[in-house]
């Protein structure tokens, strides 16, 4: 094994599957990568139930496309798995997985999980992983996958000594024997084992200490969030939340909207506006385009019948030369305001359009 530092099991994502190479060669070998819905795409639950596989499989979290994360929902339980595995990382590296725990009462349910071909998996609300350390450590951490409440109570083996639950809700209590244990929606906990109460407590506290943290986490606000939900007007961003971090400089201040071309696509994105009907509008952008980049903005709207409409054109005469430009355009918009937004067109390239600076008045 000194000659394989990691195995990508995208396809692992059968009924039935149990992670028996793992079970031999985790802390050995790191094993990155699912395939969640790359050619067929299955149902949005099992996003969550493929995550906390992989967590309990002591596997590297994702390997989906960065879109996903638009889901605030997703993006939360993608943090908060991240950073328990961060916490855990020592069992997952150092330890050797030992076998999952058994249930008195465990629903399962089946969900259909994208791949190259959607195949239909059932697996338990909890999904549960057991890992032990040469000195007899033992950590079995548990993962609510599901948008509900689960009451269960895992079965204990004799040779495990005290145990400790830790959920970052209330202080660990040590216990002779096992407990049953009820997880909020996507809730995480884990149990620690040990037949040394003073190293027990102090793991216990450790991991605590840590859910606590995790239990604190927010979605946070992405930049697709702010598009999403538009902007009243007047209107003015400046991208300040987003500070690129690399040498290239923004209109003003540390943040801009970057976005990024494909080779191969065009790409296209947008604002949301709250427009009203019948309105005189002035709109002031900076625009920098990246060298052979054609791109154009346009305000628009889709009326009721879903037909297009554009009110103005803006970026159509900014040059290709890596240099900020700003404009201002006025535009005015109809009696079928129904839904508006400031599009950007990408036409097919390696390069990046950048804007800064966005305003939106009404005019007087």
């Amino acid at each position: 094994m000194q000659y394989l530092d990691g195995v990508c099991p995208f396809r692992w994502i059968d009924t039935g599957q149990v992670p028996l190479f793992a079970s031999i060669y985790s802390g050995r070998t790191q094993f990155s990568g699912r395939i969640y819905d790359h050619v067929k795409p299955g149902h949005k639950e099992s996003f969550f139930d493929k995550m906390a596989t992989q967590l309990v499989s002591s596997e590297q979290l994702g390997w989906f496309t960065a879109d996903y994360m638009n889901d605030p929902e997703k993006r939360l339980y993608t943090k908060r798995l991240m950073h328990l595995r961060h916490n855990l990382l020592n069992y997952f590296n150092c330890g050797e997985m030992d076998r999952p725990l058994k249930f008195k009462n465990m629903p399962t349910r089946s969900l259909m999980w994208g791949s190259l071909t959607a195949q239909r998996i059932t697996t338990p609300y909890v999904h549960n992983g057991v890992f032990k350390l040469d000195d007899g450590t033992r950590m079995a951490v548990f993962v609510n996958a599901t948008p509900q409440d689960v009451t269960f109570e895992p079965i204990i083996p004799s040779d495990f000594g005290k145990i400790a639950v830790c959920d970052g809700k209330n202080p660990s209590v040590l216990y002779d024997a096992g407990v049953e244990m009820t997880l909020e929606p996507r809730q995480i906990a884990v149990i620690v084992a040990s037949n040394d109460n003073e190293k027990l407590q102090s793991e216990a506290e450790r991991i605590h200490k840590a859910l606590v943290k995790i239990n604190g986490f927010t979605p946070g606000v992405f930049l697709h969030d702010i598009f999403t939900k538009g902007g009243d007007i007047p209107l003015h961003y400046d991208f300040e939340d987003y500070p690129v971090w690399h040498t290239q400089p923004t209109y003003r201040g540390e943040g801009c909207f970057e976005f990024i071309g494909h080779p191969e696509r065009r790409r296209m994105t947008e604002f949301n506006l709250k427009l009203e009907v019948d309105t005189e509008y002035e709109l002031e952008i900076a625009i920098r385009k990246d060298l052979d980049t054609k791109s154009v903005l346009r305000v628009g709207n889709y009326s009721k019948e879903n037909k297009i409409t554009h009110y103005a054109v803006i970026g159509e005469d900014v040059p290709a030369d890596g240099v900020w430009h700003y404009r201002k355009v006025r535009f005015k918009t109809d009696g079928d305001v129904h839904r508006s937004a400031l599009y950007f067109y990408l036409e097919p390239t390696t390069g990046t359009l950048r804007i800064d600076e966005l305003k939106i008045k009404k005019v007087k």
